[in-house]
């Protein structure tokens, strides 16, 4: 028998062949580990750049929030200060009409209620017509109040 193996040197062959099988995959792992944490690295970095950019979105949000809240309010002021002061006018303006009228009528220059027996008179009940004063009054403030609003509305667009 020119060349036998003994079962020694086979099992000898065998381990050193399993030895080798088994650094050659531990260094495969070592290699794929390595490459897994550069990686985890990798998507470490970008998720923190990406919760920064988050952040720095969301402080900017709010800063535009607040300073649209701000503009909201100071629109809001103007407009009811420029009601208020529109109201005012509309008002003193039917007051001094209303004095004015008062004045004029007082020296008898209008046309004079007839008197004759069953006239009734109209008293204050619920379907009362106002007095033109009044009625005037309400006509103007309603009038400033018709032009006010186009002109916001206007103003809008």
């Amino acid at each position: 028998m020119p060349f036998l193996m003994s079962p020694t040197i086979i099992a000898a062959i065998v381990a050193v062949m399993l030895q080798m099988a088994t650094l050659g995959w531990g260094f495969y792992q070592s290699n794929r580990a390595d490459r897994n944490e550069v990686a985890v690295q990798k998507c470490k970095t970008d998720h923190e750049f990406f919760v920064k950019m988050t952040v720095a979105k969301a402080e900017e949000a709010k800063a535009k929030a607040k300073a649209t809240e701000d503009a909201n309010k100071r629109n809001a002021d103007e407009i009811a200060k420029g009601w208020a002061a529109a109201l005012d006018v509309v008002r003193a303006d039917a007051a001094r009409r209303v004095r004015a009228a008062a004045n004029a009528s007082s020296g008898g220059g209008g046309v004079s209620a007839p008197s004759g027996p069953g006239q009734t008179t109209v008293g204050a009940g619920a379907d009362s017509i106002p007095s033109p004063e009044r009625v005037a009054a309400d006509c103007a403030e309603t009038t400033l109040t018709a032009n006010f609003l186009q002109r916001y509305i206007e103003g809008l667009r």
